[in-house]
């Protein structure tokens, strides 16, 4: 992976351009927002980046928003195409992404100045364009994305055949508007820049700083994430001590350490996220060779007897019985195959192999006879719960 997709906003100034982030400043500072000792340009990696002005102290806010500037779930559904969308049967997770598409290409929508100086392209390989996407031949990571395409497709084929569209939309078809690309940009820009649902609530709240063994950073007990305009800009570190704050209705986002004018303001995108979380949610990886985030998922043993060694069959048979009452992910097909996994291995820093993965090799290698039906908990029938 080139070294320049570790930055998530690489298409910044090319597609939403300067004039684009003016506005969107001009507009959170009319609605009361706390920017200064702030500058938004050129990161030098294609897109843009937060800079400071000043100097901030550790624990210090540099910026402040007001709740009302956050963009929540529950302001997608006041809107007419949101409501529609869900008097159509639409999720929350389409809804918001159509909310997303109706903004940016309506300037009378409450969030259009936000909404249209999002970038043009998108982030994760959810709409790649197919040349691209040879790259993951192979990998779950592609498996990953024809799913996300195959069910949003047919959600949105759904909706449409149940949507009646506001008269803003004028004779503009829906499949037009909401086509699977322009439904998957949204996504991804709401998956890449999604926060917290609880940092657009008026409820005090406090995130602390993430560390990189840490939680995700953008988890949310309340689903559908919220977007916050201005804080989404900033570029990803790995380890950067940060927490966001609700109070007195506005949102502040805390550096964790001193940032020293002309020096670029980071955010952390959550800790413990391997390589293929980083592509699949934010269309960049880690290529830093002095920390480790690769992973390999998707690991699968295929254990075999021949067909015709009756004996070899119930064997393997008891064993796999076994590995199912040990709530270790196999299935059996064929009666003289067994299938260990999906496993995935990853860095850690007691071993490398999962422990299920030791505890399978153990069970299908051991000399002892495998317990009877009667003395494996739920028999058989635990294996129809296994992978």
């Amino acid at each position: 992976m080139d070294s320049a997709v570790k930055r998530a906003r690489t298409a910044n100034a090319a597609s939403a351009g300067d004039h684009k982030i003016r506005e969107l400043l001009a507009w959170l500072q009319a609605k009361g927002a706390t920017l200064d000792g702030l500058d938004v340009r050129d990161d030098g990696q294609g897109g843009h980046g937060v800079f400071a002005t000043k100097q901030f102290s550790t624990g210090q806010a540099f910026a402040r928003i007001p709740v009302g500037a956050v963009y929540t779930l529950e302001q997608a559904r006041k809107t007419p195409l949101g409501l529609a969308a869900a008097a159509a049967g639409a999720s929350d997770d389409l809804l918001m992404w159509m909310s997303i598409v109706d903004g940016r290409i309506h300037d009378e929508h409450p969030w259009h100045p936000y909404l249209a100086s999002l970038p043009a392209t998108q982030p994760d390989p959810a709409a790649w364009p197919h040349e691209a996407l040879a790259a993951l031949e192979a990998s779950p990571l592609l498996e990953m994305v024809r799913a996300i395409r195959k069910r949003v497709q047919e959600e949105i084929s759904s909706v449409a055949a149940n949507i009646t569209l506001p008269s803003s939309f004028a004779d503009e078809a829906f499949e037009n508007v909401f086509s699977l690309e322009r439904v998957l940009w949204a996504r991804g820009l709401h998956l890449s820049r999604g926060f917290p649902a609880e940092l657009g609530a008026c409820d005090d709240t406090r995130i602390a700083p993430l560390s990189d063994e840490g939680p995700a950073a953008h988890t949310s007990s309340n689903g559908v994430g919220c977007m916050l305009p201005l804080f989404d800009l900033l570029n990803h570190r790995t380890g950067q001590p940060i927490a966001w704050e609700t109070n007195s209705g506005q949102v502040a986002f805390i550096t964790g350490s001193e940032v020293l004018p002309d020096q670029e303001i980071f955010n952390n995108y959550g800790g413990g996220k391997s390589n293929e979380d980083l592509l699949f949610f934010y269309g960049f990886a880690n290529d830093d060779p002095d920390t480790r985030f690769d992973v390999l998922s998707g690991l699968v043993i295929v254990c075999e007897v021949e067909p015709d060694d009756e004996a070899a069959c119930q064997s393997l048979a008891a064993r796999h019985a076994w590995l199912a009452s040990e709530a270790v992910p196999c299935s059996f097909q064929g009666n003289c195959s067994l299938r260990l996994g999906p496993f995935v291995l990853k860095p850690t820093g007691t071993s490398l192999l999962p422990a299920k993965l030791l505890q399978a090799v153990d069970i299908v290698t051991a000399d002892d006879e495998p317990p009877s039906p009667a003395g494996v908990a739920g028999g058989m029938g635990v294996a129809g719960q296994t992978q």
